[in-house]
């Protein structure tokens, strides 16, 4: 759910006075909104998006291909998405971009695009390690097929 505004009217931390952020705690709201497991509460407004492009290292036996159905791990909740781009897997040894191949090898980094059923809040990594990583799913066999991060890699721009 995206976009639903309402007011803390109280919060329960335990010991503690305050919940800083990626803690458990009870949060009582004026409003009646329907919460779950996995939504997320903020203060700022974030960006939310249908569409990633995160820098993952590709863990599955087969190639990570474009077109396929994975499942996404993001924060808490499951997402369905489909690769829409596998194009840029990054080149270690001259520390650049390969723009030709349109698949991600066992144990390469690169750059993929992902088309998410749901909106998702996306930080840079650096900015918050939760809503900034992700884990790719097969949603058949729930083996892990990639972990990866939404950030730039400095110097990576250029591609061969």
């Amino acid at each position: 759910m995206q976009g639903i505004d309402g007011d803390v009217e109280g919060i329960d931390a335990g010991a503690v006075n305050q919940i800083s952020d990626h803690r458990d705690g009870l949060v009582e709201l004026e409003q009646d909104i329907d919460l779950a497991r996995g939504d997320w509460l903020q203060r700022d407004i974030r960006p939310w998006t249908r569409s990633l492009s995160p820098v993952v290292c590709w863990l599955g036996e087969r190639p990570g291909r474009v077109g396929e159905k994975v499942l996404v791990r993001h924060g808490d909740r499951w997402i369905k998405a489909q690769i829409s781009d596998a194009g840029q897997p990054v080149d270690l040894a001259q520390l650049c971009y390969h723009s030709t191949q349109q698949s991600l090898e066992s144990n390469s980094i690169g750059r993929i695009q992902l088309r998410l059923a749901q909106s998702v809040p996306a930080d840079d990594f650096a900015c918050d390690p939760i809503s900034g990583a992700l884990v790719l799913v097969d949603p058949a066999t729930r083996h892990t097929l990639a972990a990866g991060v939404l950030a730039p890699i400095p110097g990576l721009e250029a591609t061969v």
